[in-house]
């Protein structure tokens, strides 16, 4: 009976091991897929920036050709 008492112990001590282990190896995945999306977003709004930037850039440029333009025909 002792005998049987053991391995039935063993076993569940197995069990519980094994289902350790898979809790840890989830634990593990979630972890690396949230890094991961924090980090494809936060790379997505640097890459929102870099257009604003460009867009922001590329209309204060034409601002000052308007400006030159209209300060030219103005002297004329």
């Amino acid at each position: 009976m002792n005998r049987m008492a053991d391995g039935v112990l063993k076993d569940m001590d197995e069990m519980q091991k094994k289902e350790d282990l898979m809790i840890a190896r989830y634990e593990k995945e979630r972890d690396v897929k949230e890094r991961l999306a924090i980090e494809a977003k936060a790379k997505r709004r640097r890459e929102e920036q870099k257009e604003i930037n460009r867009t922001l850039s590329h209309q204060l440029e034409e601002k000052m050709k308007r400006k030159k333009e209209d300060k030219q025909n103005f002297d004329e």
